[in-house]
């Protein structure tokens, strides 16, 4: 009987050690959701740095007049922005675009960029630019 007991206990000791013994962690792992990858921030940071950068001083030229080929850079950088802004930012480049285009000379142009309407594109574009476009995935 005194084996039996002793072979019950060495049994017993055997089952503790294999099961302490697992091929996994002791402590598990937590998973964390939604952890921003540093080269896409840095990666945003820049994209929406150059746009901020781009668009702030794309306007600066018809401050003194502007030419024909001003406004035709300004079409073109807007044409390019709108490949890396979302849909909401694009149609308000578009607003832009489009008020520029039809302004025939320097002084439509500056009546059109002192509208309600350029006002409204234009802050919302900037908005965009300096508050929400660098948040990563953006």
């Amino acid at each position: 009987m005194k084996r039996l007991s002793v072979c019950f206990v060495a049994l017993a000791f055997a089952g503790l050690a294999a099961v302490g013994c697992s091929k996994g962690a002791d402590v598990a792992t937590p998973s964390v959701p939604n952890v921003p990858n540093v080269d896409n921030i840095e990666a945003d940071a820049t994209k929406c740095a150059d746009l901020l950068t781009t668009y702030s001083s794309m306007f600066t030229p018809l401050a003194t007049g502007g030419t024909d080929a001003d406004v035709e850079k300004i079409q073109t950088a807007i044409t390019d922005m709108k490949g890396k802004v979302p849909e909401s930012v694009q149609a308000n480049l578009t607003t832009i675009s489009e008020g520029l285009e039809g302004a025939g000379d320097t002084t439509a142009i500056m009546t059109y960029m002192s509208s309600d309407e350029f006002t409204t594109a234009n802050d919302a574009v900037t908005k965009y630019l300096t508050t929400e476009c660098s948040k990563v995935g953006s």
